[in-house]
């Protein structure tokens, strides 16, 4: 009797598998914790899974940034930059963000984020310290400030403090509107690359048989893009020169 038990329990817990909590199935499907993936050195499993959970039309500088460190740690260090650029573009005062993308400047022999060399290097910190719709919040705040205080200029403000005020409010105003222009025409523009490969070839026309250009860009370098052209870009380097280079040499900042 005490056999045939056994072998009942054994045939029975054998049928039950399947539909139990221990099945291979569920076991391949249980959720990844990326960090403890990281944690251990799995930074393919952990880059995995922070593709898999970012929305391309709203990123998330968190996990923009946790992907670069896996790909950093990949050895990845280009692609890794432009996720961190990225990142910094989306949470401009983070400050994780801003030294671990210096850590790969300073790799790549790449002048770093934040650095003051001049006054205008001081002038462009401080502008990008807000994003071009937080400016542009800013700026609608003062308008409203100067529509109430022309609402109740009788009751409380001479004319001549009414003046001085309103003159304080424009120019902060004007620089509200200058911060944000500038940022779209250069950080935040979709012109904005950085190249991702190394030893490209830089060319006068958008052709492998023209003749090519007597300047080498850095990988990791930030570019202009002048002008598409299929598989071709026309690039500017910060210093101004111009040429062809391949489209896959180069990923945009913003898409």
């Amino acid at each position: 009797l005490a056999d045939a038990l056994k072998k009942i329990s054994a045939v029975l817990i054998l049928a039950a598998l399947p539909f139990s909590g221990f099945s291979a199935e569920k076991a391949l499907s249980e959720p990844v914790n990326p960090l403890k993936a990281y944690d251990i050195g799995d930074f393919v499993k952990s880059a995995d899974y922070y593709r898999q959970h970012l929305n391309l039309s709203s990123p998330d500088p968190a996990i923009l940034y946790n992907l670069a460190n896996c790909l950093y740690q990949q050895g990845e260090p280009a692609q890794a930059l432009v996720l961190y650029e990225r990142a910094l573009l989306l949470s401009p005062r983070d400050s994780d963000i801003r030294e671990n993308l210096n850590l790969i400047c300073r790799k790549l022999m790449l002048p770093e984020t934040g650095r003051l060399e001049n006054p205008r290097d001081l002038i462009v910190n401080v502008r990008d310290m807000l994003r071009p719709d937080e400016w542009l919040l800013i700026g609608a705040a003062l308008w409203a400030c100067a529509g109430i205080i022309l609402a109740f200029r009788r009751k409380f403000i001479s004319r001549m403090n009414l003046a001085a005020l309103l003159s304080v409010i424009g120019m902060l105003f004007v620089l509200t509107a200058v911060a944000s222009i500038t940022q779209l025409n250069s950080s935040y523009s979709s012109k904005t690359a950085v190249v991702v490969m190394k030893n490209i070839q830089v060319y006068l026309l958008p052709s492998e048989n023209s003749k090519q250009t007597d300047f080498r860009i850095s990988c990791g370098e930030k570019i202009r893009i002048e002008e598409e052209r299929e598989s071709w870009l026309r690039v500017r380097t910060e210093n101004g020169s111009e040429g062809w280079i391949k489209s896959d040499a180069a990923e945009k900042l913003l898409k």
